[in-house]
């Protein structure tokens, strides 16, 4: 027998039961969070660190399974009352913490028209509402969702609403209340079953909706519901565990371990997910905690080691405070490299990343000395369920009340649209500007004059849906009859585009502009039709095989996409006008003047700026292919930018931009009449 083997078999690897205190577990929290953590900084390799919090999802499930039995086979039923309280002393008082912290440096971090959705952030994350909060606003187009200091509080809002479904559940299946007779064994038994279909259930709507409802499946609790559910399987499924062969505990840990490993160096932003990808690290997570149960060796020993284990000791810690550091971080000190082609920040300098992240690390050790050890030996509080819970909606009045108090719906600018109104006045038109899952061309989308001698469409991406009001009020003065049919993100270009909305191929994009083209074929006239689009595309250009490709070979298969919609375009109308890329300010707009009210030239931008390059990239591919007859391509420059640099108020005093690169509806009515003399120009006359 080698050395080896006799170790592995020795009466130091007795195993510990699944309620006793698991170093490995602590350890295993701990690649969790620096997973996390790693991964929202931005640092290299660590593309699926995102998987961190499927593994936190499976030890609460573990955990928080093994208590609530224990207590049905000790108790014959679950204490809803003291459950819950446990509940608030383990997470609140720190979350609370968390979020006035989060809210006070918020105040000053942000500009005063942006406070107020910050706001209510915040309190949908008091109320463990955070998931379904940022799953809404995550499908909105002019959201920017990805950028709230408390956009990690989704994981916590899912874990808190599961728990509100499965100790209910546990009394239903298994409480003396409802099976007095039954045996521990046949409570347990049903308990199994009862978290086997939950988690089938959640699994199968994971598989058949990540792929297509995107945010809603990624935050929600109905896809996630089966990660916690596998964690509880393991704790209920605890005595086979335990009497496994030890060399087999050792072989799962070690699989389980390098499940998690390959899951976070191998997945990235566009996995599907949660999907079915979702297993690899959830299964791995199961089996590192289950063979735990058997052996201390292998992973459970690497895993055991003190520095994993002080650092699973603050992950809950540092998992709150990272986030709003780093995002706050990025408010204070944001790169100076901007990401020309999509229009957005590039976050903070990697220095200061570090720095973000160092600070979380101290503030997560110094509120677990401060805040949590003192709460969970707390005698006032662990001697009172009552006490708990009603200092637990204390602190969640109390986040609530400081956000209206920090956090007010302030919106002052001397100009004529103010920032707060500017953010609102995207000019859309619900069912003509559709969102991203939908495919619907409404046939009722008609506008100008109804009864029009001519009939002009305006077709396109959100860059066409900016001008909608323009060519609305244009084509009432003109007696044009208004077709309008838009839909975010997608181009007319025959090409198949990538949206990072599902972390896909954009399927309804296709679909939607054979719908429109289908529509328009319908019409008895057309004599113009009006097509924008922004120049954010080539990057996002997917080939045949479904690869995202180069900025080259975008730009080639952009120009065949083109050639075939211009052509299909040209047999409905004589004439296709294409609406270039306007100029693009150096941030979002709205925040700029909120920001500084009595300094609006603050926020002005060169009219030579990135857009010039970019746009003409688009525009080379579009003209090289473009029948000079039929396709006619107008520059709006002069319409948004009457002078160098570029002034982000009209003349009327009006907000030009609703955000980084979108027309506000007001500033595109007053365009009405420039715009219209540059597409009347193409026109036919009758």
């Amino acid at each position: 027998m080698s050395a080896a083997t006799s170790n592995l078999e020795s009466p130091a690897a007795k195993p510990s039961t699944h309620l006793s205190f698991r170093p490995d577990i602590e350890g295993l929290r701990a690649v969790a969070v620096i997973l996390v953590v790693v991964f929202h900084a931005g640092f290299p390799a660590v593309n699926g660190g995102f998987v961190g919090v499927d593994v936190f999802f499976v030890i609460s499930g573990f955990l928080i399974t093994g208590l609530l039995v224990k207590e049905v086979t000790h108790g014959g039923t679950v204490s809803i009352r003291n459950f819950y309280a446990r509940r608030i002393r383990r997470l609140l008082p720190l979350s609370t913490v968390v979020l006035l912290a989060t809210a006070f440096v918020s105040r000053f971090a942000y500009a005063p028209v942006d406070r107020a959705a910050i706001g209510g952030d915040i309190r949908a994350s008091a109320m463990w509402m955070a998931n379904w909060n940022f799953a809404s606003s995550a499908v909105d187009y002019m959201s920017n969702s990805d950028k709230s200091p408390v956009l990690h509080y989704w994981s916590l809002s899912v874990e808190e609403q599961f728990y509100v479904v499965w100790p209910l559940l546990i009394i239903l299946l298994a409480s003396a209340r409802f099976l007095p007779h039954a045996s521990t064994a046949q409570r347990i038994v049903r308990m199994r079953i009862g978290l086997t279909l939950l988690a089938a259930l959640s699994f199968v709507l994971s598989g058949l909706t990540s792929a297509s409802s995107g945010p809603w499946a990624y935050f929600g609790l109905h896809t996630r519901a089966w990660e916690l559910a596998f964690g509880g399987l393991v704790a209920l499924t605890a005595n086979y565990w335990r009497s496994i062969p030890e060399r087999m505990a050792y072989a799962l840990g070690m699989l389980g371990g390098l499940a998690i490993l390959y899951s976070a160096l191998m997945f990235t932003r566009d996995t599907v997910f949660p999907g079915t990808a979702a297993l690899v690290p959830v299964v791995g997570a199961c089996l590192v905690i289950a063979a735990g149960m058997r052996t201390r060796h292998g992973v459970a020993q690497i895993l055991s080691v003190w520095p994993m284990t002080a650092i699973g000791r603050v992950s809950y810690g540092w998992y709150l405070w990272h986030w709003p550091c780093l995002i706050l971080a990025g408010v204070w000190f944001p790169s100076s490299a901007e990401n020309a082609e999509l229009g957005i920040d590039s976050g903070p300098q990697v220095s200061v990343r570090i720095i973000a992240v160092v600070i979380s690390f101290l503030l997560s050790v110094a509120t677990y000395r401060l805040v949590e050890q003192p709460v969970r030996t707390s005698r006032v509080l662990n001697g009172s369920a009552s006490v708990s819970i009603v200092s637990g909606l204390a602190m969640v009045a109390t986040v609530v009340a400081t956000t209206f108090l920090l956090l007010p719906n302030t919106d002052t600018a001397h100009v004529a649209l103010s920032p707060g109104k500017a953010r609102a006045d995207t000019g859309a038109v619900p069912n003509c500007f559709i969102t991203f899952e939908s495919t619907n061309v409404d046939s009722k989308c008609i506008f100008g004059d109804p009864r029009g001698d001519k009939t002009v469409a305006l077709i396109g991406d959100s860059h066409a849906a900016h001008w909608y009001s323009a060519m609305d009020a244009y084509a009432k003065a003109k007696h044009w009859k208004l077709l309008y049919w838009t839909k975010p993100a997608c181009a007319i270009a025959d090409v198949n585009l990538y949206t990072a909305v599902f972390k896909r191929e954009y399927t309804e994009c296709v679909t939607w502009r054979k719908n429109v083209f289908a529509a328009l074929a319908k019409q008895p006239h057309l004599d113009a039709i009006v097509v924008g689009r922004s120049y954010s595309y080539l990057m996002s250009v997917r080939n045949s095989n479904g690869q995202v490709v180069s900025r080259a070979a975008g730009q080639k298969l952009w120009a065949e996409g083109s050639a075939a919609s211009f052509d299909a375009l040209s047999q409905l109308t004589d004439s296709v006008i294409v609406i270039r890329e306007i100029p693009r300010p150096l941030g979002d707009v709205p925040t700029c003047i909120s920001k500084n009210p009595n300094h609006i030239a603050l926020c002005s931008y060169p009219r030579d700026g990135s857009h010039i390059h970019l746009d003409s990239a688009i525009y080379a591919a579009e003209h090289s292919v473009a029948d000079p007859a039929r396709v006619h391509f107008i520059d709006p420059t002069d319409i948004v930018c009457q002078s160098d640099p570029c002034s982000v108020v009209s003349k009327k005093g009006t907000i030009i931009f609703y955000d980084r690169h979108h027309l506000t509806g007001t500033f595109s009515h007053e365009s009405a009449g420039a715009l219209g003399a540059l597409i009347n120009k193409y026109v036919p006359s009758r």
